[in-house]
């Protein structure tokens, strides 16, 4: 739980996510600058935090393991398709498999509970629908990403770029 609320994952994502938001000016009620980008930042901080715990709370109750396995193996494709599937559908603590019910309640709740302090025009079901989708698919990306990254950092270890490869002949 303390992890949930002040690991370095949870500051990770709340200063990227904060970021993002401060280049896109989103909300712009929030306004521009320093205030603007604290104001964003507690938003970010208190809707990670809150979906950290939903889903870690989740996750235990309904016995899911929160790890992601890697494929490893086949075509892009059907690496892809692995990546989306084990998003979905993920491994219970039991052995087998179940579907996620962490994953929509963290991402669909986390979002609902922050619309208490965000702007007027964020706080109906729509909005919810929007950002908490927005949430899964950062999910799965996350996912993508641990399924292909291994690979691509093998590639560069295996393949250091020599004067001659680079064309200066």
């Amino acid at each position: 739980m303390v992890k949930d609320l002040f690991g370095i994952g949870t500051f990770a994502q709340t200063l990227a996510a904060s970021l993002s938001d401060q280049i896109r000016h989103f909300p712009p009620e929030w306004g521009r600058g320093t205030s603007g980008f604290g104001t964003r930042a507690a938003s970010e901080y208190g809707q990670v935090a809150i979906g950290n715990l939903i889903e870690s709370g989740v996750q235990r109750w309904h016995k899911e393991d929160p790890r992601y396995f890697r494929s490893g193996q086949g075509s892009f494709v059907r690496r892809t398709a692995h990546v989306i599937g084990n998003t979905v559908v993920v491994h219970s603590t039991s052995g087998g498999r179940t579907v996620s019910l962490a994953l929509p309640a963290s991402a669909y709740g986390s979002w609902a509970i922050a619309t208490c302090w965000s702007p007027d025009n964020l706080r109906g079901p729509g909005s919810i629908f929007r950002w908490g989708s927005s949430n899964v698919g950062m999910k799965m990306a996350g996912n993508f990403f641990r399924e292909f990254w291994p690979d691509l950092k093998a590639r560069f270890r295996r393949s250091p770029v020599s004067p001659r490869r680079m064309g200066s002949d």
